[in-house]
Order: structure tokens, then C-alpha cells, then sequence
């Protein structure tokens, strides 16, 4: 087996050491507060749907009337939207990373709703 399936543990505890408990917990506060605020905008939207309510910083998004995400997908990849695309659960999934602002997420699901309007989901 070798020493490879320990690669995440000790990546983790160099940022439990780097950032301390208290600094990682605030980076994962901060990312499933948005990950709520986009849940609750993509709520919003008529057409589109949560795959399920996020329980982690992971959201998947599939249409209200069960077709085909395909054309949403291509649709948001054309706007440069690039999320990951299952077909066995007809869904789009974005996670939510430190690195993303509010403005982003923002930015993102006026652009969700613009697409979703204009096919007609």
C-alpha cells in the first residue's frame, strides 16, 4: 500500500498547523455561508432547482421539469461558467472554495437565471 493514502492526512494537519484550528473553521464558516446564499438565489430561479439542500460546501443544480441539463451546461460553459456535469443524476455541481466572493456568486446566478429564462426551463 505504501505511504500515498496518507498524503490528505498530513496535508490537513500542515493546514491545521499553518492556520490553526480557529482559522480553519472560519475558512469553512465563510464557505458554507455561501454556499447558503447560493443555494437560496438559485431557489429563486424558476426553472432550475437544488439537486439536494448542501449540507457541505457542494451544490447541485438540475431543472425544475426533469430535462436534460445538458443544454444548461453548455449554455453556462459558453458564458464561462465551468461546473461539473452528471448526466446519471442529471445535475451541474459547483463547489463553493475559499477563493470565491459573494460578488462571484452573484455574478453567477444572474447569469444562471438569464440562461434558464432563455431556454426556457
Amino acid at each position: 500500500m505504501g505511504t500515498r493514502p496518507g498524503s490528505p492526512i498530513i496535508a490537513f494537519w500542515a493546514i491545521i498547523k499553518h492556520l490553526g484550528v480557529k482559522g480553519f473553521t472560519e475558512i469553512v464558516k465563510k464557505c458554507m455561508e455561501n454556499t447558503k446564499f447560493l443555494a437560496q438565489r438559485i431557489s429563486e430561479i424558476d426553472g432550475v432547482k437544488l439537486a439536494v439542500d448542501p449540507i457541505m460546501n457542494v451544490i447541485g443544480i438540475t431543472t425544475e421539469s426533469g430535462d436534460s441539463i445538458c443544454e444548461l451546461e453548455k449554455s453556462l460553459r459558453n458564458n464561462k461558467w465551468m461546473l461539473g456535469k452528471f448526466l446519471n443524476f442529471n445535475l451541474v455541481r459547483a463547489v463553493i472554495m475559499p477563493h470565491v466572493k459573494r460578488e462571484h456568486l452573484l455574478e453567477f446566478s444572474y447569469d444562471l437565471e438569464k440562461i434558464v429564462q432563455k431556454l426556457k426551463l
